[in-house]
């Protein structure tokens, strides 16, 4: 099963309602995708920079999962200023980069880190089980959440076989390369793998059978808001409100 080493904790987020944690990080996700405003964009990712460290969570792997967002960002500052037009900045060998391509650039890198430091302070500090009985208390369809649950259990499961796989056919000195002789052994692997996987499943779905599974998932906790799940949902939407009034205010200026 995947490390859920950020839902390991004491802090305000961390005791919080998932109820609440989930409806105010889509909120945020919301507002960020759909804000064309650097400022904007910006007051909420120095709100998620501050809860993180409220949160207590360990910056460096914070900065580990942050980082390899970034690393598919960074991209886009080599093409984008070079490729939207508008107003010249600069040029460099005769390519020019526009001012809107900059700002393009920067909205959407703090869009992505937004998102990112969303999910983490506020989705990953909640352990899976608690988080889909969570979603079930916000009438999210059942069938999604059985699925999300057991795509969470068994994933795990499948990347193991599969290693095991990879294993074994290192072992009779496999070495991959760029030919058919790869290709093929890779399509072998993921063949089996699927119908390892199929198998069992059948089996999982015997045994829960048995059990007396009748497609619902139970949860020993109940979910009562706290004084401290309405300060982080007042505070939230108080930052998104702001975040986004700062963006009506320069617009109007602008014009």
């Amino acid at each position: 099963m995947f490390d859920e080493e950020f839902s390991i904790g004491d802090s305000i987020f961390h005791n919080a309602d998932p109820r609440v944690k989930t409806i105010i990080a889509f909120l945020i996700i919301i507002s960020v995708i759909l804000s064309n405003n650097i400022t904007s964009c910006g007051v909420i990712l120095a709100f998620l920079i501050i809860s993180i460290l409220i949160a207590k969570l360990s910056l460096l792997k914070v900065a580990k999962r942050v980082l390899v967002v970034n690393s598919f960002v960074i991209f886009l500052w080599f093409f984008l200023p070079f490729s939207t037009p508008g107003r010249e900045i600069f040029q460099i060998h005769g390519l020019s980069a526009s001012y809107e391509g900059i700002y393009q650039a920067i909205l959407i890198t703090l869009k992505a880190n937004s998102a990112v430091l969303t999910i983490i302070c506020f989705i990953n500090t909640t352990p899976v089980p608690i988080l889909g009985h969570g979603l079930y208390k916000l009438k999210v369809p059942p069938k999604f959440i059985l699925l999300f649950l057991l795509t969470y259990r068994y994933i795990s499961v499948i990347f193991e076989e599969f290693s095991r796989m990879l294993n074994a056919a290192k072992i009779r000195n496999f070495h991959p390369k760029t030919n058919l002789h790869t290709y093929r052994t890779y399509s072998y692997m993921l063949a089996m793998g699927l119908i390892k996987s199929y198998e069992r499943g059948k089996r999982v779905y015997n045994a829960m059978v048995l059990r007396g599974f009748n497609g619902k998932f139970y949860s020993l906790q109940d979910f009562n808001l706290s004084r401290n799940d309405i300060i982080i949902a007042y505070l939230s939407l108080f930052i998104i409100v702001i975040s986004n009034f700062t963006s009506y205010i320069q617009n109007f200026w602008r014009y």
